[in-house]
């Protein structure tokens, strides 16, 4: 902000003296038409003075007392102009912050008011602090980027904009957060600035908190993720053992199994391939977003995408899949994308309760995703399980019945969420389901 004084005041004084100098001049032109401006001989006047001589003498000594005049009504009026805008500056952040200060560069000064000053220690009744002594109340981590933003904005009139922490009476530290604007004179150098802290202690400790949970909740996801890939892979091995052993079992025993015994191996045998299952679908939900995967940039269009599905999907006899021709032309991610339309009609095969069956997979595009749904005619799910069957290790039949792991959904629900999607069902009892996931587009 420059400060500018009218200039009301000069254009009156110069228009009034240069009519007295031209009424002045005409009046010497009509009474000595001999001499326009005699000498000023100041002595010689006054012993042999003429009217004009005497007209000079009073112009002259007017003159003087009108400049020195007006020059008094000039500095007067500034000043009373730069008292006022800075007091209305400071009424205006009269209840919009905690403490409003003002620092007189020039005289390295600054003022203070408010109503937490006497929890920092600073005194009511003294008017003027030296610059320097409030340096001394800041937290000595905040204290050069504090002068840096001071610095810059007196410098380039850059947006002062800081927070910083003061000392208080007791010790203790409170965080504020202070802006301010400089007043600059016609030269542009800053000769005073005005500005408002605000207490935002407790907003302060909020947020450090939360970044702190946040952090522990990371190291503790972490070590969870490392926990399941870790025991995933080394429960590898004992059930493959079991797996030997109960091969071993049967080739040795041979005909002196009898029929229950046998049952009871192919059952070890079936449980022991569902572990391994689990284990596996553990081993890839642990391991999406470990480490950034090449494949996850490369680009494929949906009629590629829709071609490789149908050859790895192995549909059975008596089902059929329907695509929107809108998604033949696109082009999207291959991975993870195919992982989560196989895992989603997998799902839709393996818990149909018919012979036949329809999956219909649609597509709508907007500026920044896509919609993608995949559809079934299936039993549907009934709505208090809409969320449950997104957890892991969740499944709504017994494993007996429907051979699973649980983790399917799971997987897909953190692959969609990792590249900043959403997934959800939409679906009734016996009318199907409808699982529709936001799909975000991959930047230009």
């Amino acid at each position: 902000m420059t400060i500018k004084s009218t200039n009301k005041p000069f254009i009156i004084f110069a228009a009034l003296y240069a009519f007295l100098l031209v009424a002045f001049i005409l009046a010497g032109f009509f009474i000595n038409s001999s001499k326009l401006i005699p000498p000023p001989h100041f002595f010689s006047m006054l012993n042999n003075g003429t009217v004009f001589d005497f007209l000079l003498i009073g112009f002259s000594l007017f003159s003087a007392v009108l400049v020195c005049f007006f020059a008094v009504v000039l500095y007067l009026q500034k000043n009373t102009q730069e008292k006022s805008s800075i007091n209305a500056e400071l009424l205006a952040l009269d209840g919009c912050a905690d403490i409003i200060w003002h620092w007189n560069i020039t005289a390295n000064t600054l003022s203070f008011s408010g109503s937490l000053l006497d929890q920092l220690g600073i005194e009511f009744d003294k008017k003027h602090h030296t610059f320097d002594e409030w340096i001394k109340q800041l937290h000595p981590e905040d204290k050069d980027n504090t002068l840096n933003a001071l610095n810059s904005h007196i410098v380039n009139n850059t947006p002062y904009n800081v927070e910083f922490r003061m000392k208080a009476k007791d010790e203790s530290w409170y965080w504020f957060h202070s802006k301010g604007q400089a007043r600059f004179n016609n030269s542009g150098k800053a000769i005073q600035m005005i500005g408002g802290m605000n207490d935002i202690t407790h907003s302060k400790a909020i947020y450090f908190e939360r970044e702190y949970l946040i952090k522990a909740l990371e190291k503790n996801n972490s070590e969870l993720d490392n926990l399941i890939y870790i025991a995933s892979h080394d429960l590898k091995a004992p059930l493959r053992v079991i797996e030997n052993i109960s091969h071993w079992l049967e080739e040795d025993l041979g005909e002196r199994l009898d029929n229950s015994s046998k049952e009871n191996l192919l059952l070890l045998r079936s449980r022991i391939h569902r572990m391994e299952k689990l284990l596996k679908d553990l081993l890839e939900y642990s391991r999406i977003g470990l480490k950034p995967e090449k494949s996850y940039d490369e680009m494929i269009s949906g009629d590629e995408l829709i071609q490789d599905i149908t050859l790895l999907a192995s549909m059975p006899d008596g089902f059929r899949m329907i695509v929107n021709k809108e998604f033949l032309p696109l082009k999207v991610n291959k991975i993870p994308l195919q992982l989560i339309l196989l895992n989603l009609i997998d799902n839709a095969i393996k818990h149909h309760d018919k012979e036949n069956g329809l999956i219909e997979i649609d597509i709508i595009e907007s500026n920044l995703q896509y919609a993608v749904s995949v559809k079934d005619d299936g039993p549907g799910i009934a709505p208090i399980y809409h969320q449950r069957i997104f957890e892991m290790l969740q499944t709504l039949k017994p494993r007996d019945q429907v051979e699973g792991s649980g983790m399917g959904l799971s997987i897909v629900r953190r692959h969609i969420e990792l590249l900043g999607g959403t997934i959800r069902v939409e679906s009734e009892v016996g009318k199907g389901s409808t699982f529709i996931f936001k799909w975000p587009k991959k930047p230009n």
